[in-house]
């Protein structure tokens, strides 16, 4: 072990080199802070350093796999150090590719517009399946959606709010239907500006004198806003203060929020009509609104 991993092993020492540069990482000891070769190999720096320890810990593997499968096996073979150096290397830089890819997602209803009609089925079926489970007498429902024609490009969102226990004896639901242009944006941008004017609405008939009930729930078929509201997701450009103001509201709103994620397309009325109102027959936003720093949900 320590002659191959502490710095006496000089196809191994040849190999992390060229690992490190391959991947574009810097793996050498005066970058880890280990106090010799093999404190380094064995992660012991005094500042750990996730990537580069991932890094590390692939070489080591690689390495050891190699030492035993492969050189052991085929003593001699390769003849050079320059030939056993490029072999480690070599395994280490594909290994880490593996570590690193990230399979798209595949998800089992498709793309909206791209379905096949087996996933189209699926995804109608889910969508209501949702939107059954909610309990409309005793829950604020919105239904989301944005777009920006060219992405970026015109971008605007629309929502449609369901309001239970309305009126003088609070035995009906209001309906209130939402959207705005939002100038030049992107398809995420609208989305979550629609998220903002539900939070704002129903904050605005909170200061009219209507009840709230305890719970509320957004629909949006964009797992990107869903990634950054509730999964932690790190939004970053114009959607970054965005993000942070939405989590604001959803933190000091009185009900509980809940976001869900239906199919897009998938034959629900009510976010049809949150898109109709904010697009026009050419895809033009319509109410087009500068969103700046001086710009505002509230």
């Amino acid at each position: 072990m320590e002659h191959l991993l502490g710095g006496g092993c000089p196809p191994v020492a040849q190999a992390l080199r060229t690992f490190g540069t391959s991947i574009r990482l810097d793996l050498s000891l005066a970058t880890t802070g280990g106090q010799n070769a093999l404190g380094s190999a064995l992660l012991l720096w005094p500042k750990p350093h996730p990537k580069r320890a991932q890094a590390m810990s692939i070489f080591n593997s690689t390495v050891w796999f190699q030492r035993c499968q492969f050189f052991k096996l085929r003593p001699g073979t390769p003849a050079t150090t320059a030939g056993s150096a490029a072999r480690l290397s070599s395994e280490a830089t594909s290994a880490w590719a593996l570590h690193c890819y990230k399979p798209k997602s595949a998800s089992r209803y498709g793309s909206a517009g791209r379905r096949t009609p087996e996933q189209q089925a699926e995804a109608v079926a889910l969508a209501e399946r949702v939107i059954t489970a909610i309990d409309h007498d005793t829950t604020v429902v919105a239904y989301t959606d944005g777009a920006a024609q060219g992405n970026p490009g015109p971008a605007g969102a629309g929502a449609i709010v369901t309001y239970p226990g309305w009126g003088p004896e609070a035995s009906s639901r209001h309906t209130e239907e939402l959207s705005v242009g939002v100038g030049a944006g992107t398809n995420n941008f609208g989305e979550l500006w629609a998220i903002g004017m539900v939070l704002t609405d129903v904050a605005r008939k909170t200061r009219s004198g209507y009840v709230l009930p305890a719970k509320g729930a957004i629909l949006t078929d964009s797992s990107y806003v869903r990634g950054c509201l509730v999964g932690g997701w790190e939004a970053k450009g114009p959607n970054g203060p965005l993000v942070l103001a939405l989590l604001a509201l959803l933190r000091d709103s009185p009900i509980h929020w809940d976001i869900i994620w239906i199919p897009g397309h998938a034959g629900v009325p009510e976010r049809g009509r949150g898109r109709r109102r904010y697009t026009g027959r050419s895809g033009q936003p319509r109410g087009a609104r500068t969103v700046g720093p001086g710009s505002s949900l509230k």
